[in-house]
């Protein structure tokens, strides 16, 4: 049977939505769970239990009723795989771009210090949690790549990638690097560095 690819893209994407808006509703779970233990256990179970269970849903409806029981592993198995992911992680995305930029911004420095927390509780070394420690905070990604424009974007990015992967003797001329490379203001790899 010939693929029909268009077929695939429009079920994949009316299927994306519906998990994309399972995701949405398991992220309110996640959120909810940093002030109430029995929310984080059930955003748990929904996400271990539940994407495999619509996967197969959505495969099964895919093949009995638009393919009629002809489809091929890899147009059906790992194309619709992909998609549905792909369309399902653009709207749950969304959402968590507007939790960590707008409604919450320290959220992720909460989590980072309540993983130091726990390191240090539990017995994994005294060495490991030291070094975790020191480690600087994770910055939001929104933060050094807001308001990118397509002409300071790459050179902004060729100057992130020259500084990270060389040592700590290149970190201050880095900085005079990077200055070189602000256009506008827009991009800058100093908070990475």
């Amino acid at each position: 049977m010939e693929e029909n690819k268009n077929q695939l893209l429009n079920y994949t994407t009316y299927a994306g939505i519906y998990l994309g808006l399972f995701w949405v509703f398991k992220y309110l779970f996640v959120i909810a769970g940093n002030s109430y233990r029995i929310f984080n256990t059930i955003g748990s179970i929904l996400s271990f239990g539940t994407p495999p269970l619509l996967l197969f849903y959505f495969l099964v409806k895919y093949n009995t009723c638009l393919m009629q029981n002809k489809m091929s592993f890899w147009h059906g198995g790992v194309q619709f795989s992909i998609l549905l992911f792909f369309f399902a992680s653009i709207l749950e995305s969304l959402v968590v771009f507007i939790h960590v930029k707008w409604i919450e911004p320290a959220y992720i420095s909460n989590l980072y210090e309540k993983m130091i927390e726990m390191a240090q509780t539990i017995n994994i070394g005294k060495s490991f949690a030291s070094r975790l420690a020191e480690q600087p905070p994770p910055i939001n990604i929104f933060l050094y790549h807001k308001q990118c424009n397509p002409g300071g974007c790459f050179p902004g990015f060729h100057s992130l990638s020259y500084c990270s992967s060389h040592g700590d003797a290149f970190k201050k001329n880095c900085k005079i690097f990077n200055v070189f490379f602000q256009i506008d203001g827009y991009i800058s790899c100093n908070t990475v560095i």
